[in-house]
This record gives C-alpha cells, structure tokens and sequence, in this order.
C-alpha cells in the first residue's frame, strides 16, 4: 500500500457513563491509498477491511 496511515478511535458506552471509555481499533490506511500488488479484503464491523491472506 502507499498512502496515510490512521489510528481509528471511538468512544465505548458503559452503564451509566456513555462515551467515557476509548476504544482503539488499531492504525488503518486512509482513505484514497494505493495498492501497490493485487490483495483480496473482508470488510468488517464498522466497515472497516482486512487483508485475506
């Protein structure tokens, strides 16, 4: 891949604290990289893919 790289974030819901607790899905590649070789992806929970190997 080229391209940029980024961490995806959200914000967990536990009982009576909505939105307190941080959740990292890990580092993604942005939105508009490059594929330098043929891959094939699942796309996951929140849309996010992940290479098939």
């Amino acid at each position: 891949m080229k391209g940029l790289i980024e961490p995806v974030v959200g914000r967990d819901w536990e009982e009576k604290e909505a939105g307190r607790k941080l959740k990292s899905h890990g580092l993604f590649w942005s939105p508009g990289s490059i594929l330098m070789k043929e891959a094939t992806f699942q796309i996951m929970d929140y849309g996010l893919w992940k290479q098939v190997v």
